[in-house]
């Protein structure tokens, strides 16, 4: 059973994050969700530079997706990391992940980690999660399972999928924990009501050995089949299981 292990390089594509402000930044936004964005680039623009830190953060994006000017990863950064030292944890999240990847800036674990602290301190789940595979992996830190598993549970217990899964890994692994299949069996279920097709894989393997969970191959069969048939990402792990345990039998 392998752990989900997401790409790091997640990005906000189509994401434009707005507050209620009067003028410019208000009229910015509008312009965006009309496809203006040259016009929109101009208004947000004037309000980055008047020290507004959502505005900062959303002129990152502009930069980072090209969108109303030329696509600028030092630019991006730069107005990601103005923004991010105003303490608005978007930014702070965007700055950790450019630091992490090198992109606009030289790439830096440690300057990684402590944005990603920074973002995590005030409830980023995502930079909860991503702190979780930091300490699984020992990227930039000393690994540490059980800080992953401390950071995995904050994360999903604000409703990160990916953070249930890995903590059904985790649980189901004995890794940074005691190990327990029942919790495993939780955390992977939590995950699976989500959406997240790999860790209904999983799922379907504990019903079928009954692990954390009454025995109960029927559910196992449609687990299984159901993510089968749908031919989505995430969903090969399902097709082990199927032949693994003769689910066609049941």
């Amino acid at each position: 059973m392998a752990n989900k292990m997401l790409l790091l390089i997640l990005c906000f594509i189509g994401t434009f994050l707005g507050q209620a402000y009067a003028g410019n930044f208000e009229d910015a936004g509008a312009a965006f969700d009309k496809g203006d964005y040259q016009t929109a680039f101009k208004l947000m623009s004037g309000e980055a530079e008047s020290g507004n830190a959502a505005a900062q953060f959303n002129l990152g994006l502009l930069y980072d997706n090209g969108q109303g000017t030329k696509q600028d990863n030092k630019e991006a950064f730069r107005w990601f990391k103005r923004s991010a030292e105003q303490g608005y944890s978007p930014a702070q999240f965007k700055v950790a992940l450019k630091y992490q990847n090198g992109q606009g800036v030289k790439q830096n674990n440690k300057e990684a980690v402590k944005w990603f602290k920074l973002a995590a301190a005030q409830g980023n789940a995502r930079a909860q999660f991503n702190l979780g595979l930091i300490y699984e992996s020992g990227q930039g830190v000393p690994q540490d399972d059980k800080e992953a598993v401390k950071w995995y549970k904050t994360a999903a217990e604000q409703g990160d999928s990916d953070a249930k899964h890995n903590l059904g890994y985790m649980y189901l692994n004995g890794k940074g924990t005691s190990q327990n299949d029942k919790e495993a069996f939780r955390w992977y279920k939590a995950a699976a009501d989500q959406g997240d097709i790999a860790a209904g894989c999983e799922l379907a393997e504990l019903y079928a050995l009954g692990r954390g969970t009454k025995k109960d191959l029927k559910k196992a069969k449609k687990i299984a089949a159901d993510a089968i048939y749908s031919g989505a990402n995430g969903s090969e792990y399902c097709k082990e299981v199927w032949g693994k345990y003769n689910l066609a039998n049941y």
